[in-house]
């Protein structure tokens, strides 16, 4: 079973490389995600922005997990082990990031969050961005 540290590291250890961007980093990768031509893929990198989320993270996002009136969004993380050092699964991980009301009112209008709470309807429990594929073509920017 690998150690894992306890604490939030900077630098890999074994490469020695940064794990997270910088403030300049950050600003990059918003300037190049306003320049993507699709609205889906300009609010999916806003939403890694904003949140910190993994790709995969965020290509989970289901609607039910974005609080309209809290502005929040409720990621399930999945960094962490999803087993016990028994073999046994454990229950998933969620955490909940506050963000940005402009974003909450730009996934609103680009999947009708609103109306899907409204409704009710079945569609709130399914991935906002299905097309994991058509992403990844897109997500070289996120490495400036």
């Amino acid at each position: 079973m690998p150690d894992y540290a306890s604490e939030m590291r900077l630098f890999d250890p074994a490469s020695g490389q940064r794990l997270y961007m910088d403030a300049q980093e950050r600003e990059r990768f918003l300037q190049h995600a306003n320049d993507l031509p699709s609205r889906p893929h300009r609010l999916f990198c806003h939403l890694l922005h904003w949140t910190g989320a993994r790709i995969t993270e965020a290509l989970a996002l289901t609607a039910d997990r974005i609080h309209i009136e809290r502005h929040s969004i409720t990621l399930r993380t999945l960094k962490k082990n999803k087993y016990t050092r028994q073999g046994e699964l454990k229950a998933p991980t969620y955490r909940e990031v506050p963000v940005p009301a402009e974003l909450i009112d730009a996934l609103d209008l680009l999947f009708d969050l609103r109306g899907m709470h409204r409704r009710r309807c079945a569609s709130l429990r399914l991935p906002l961005w299905p097309h994991q594929q058509d992403l990844k073509r897109v997500m070289p920017i996120y490495v400036l």
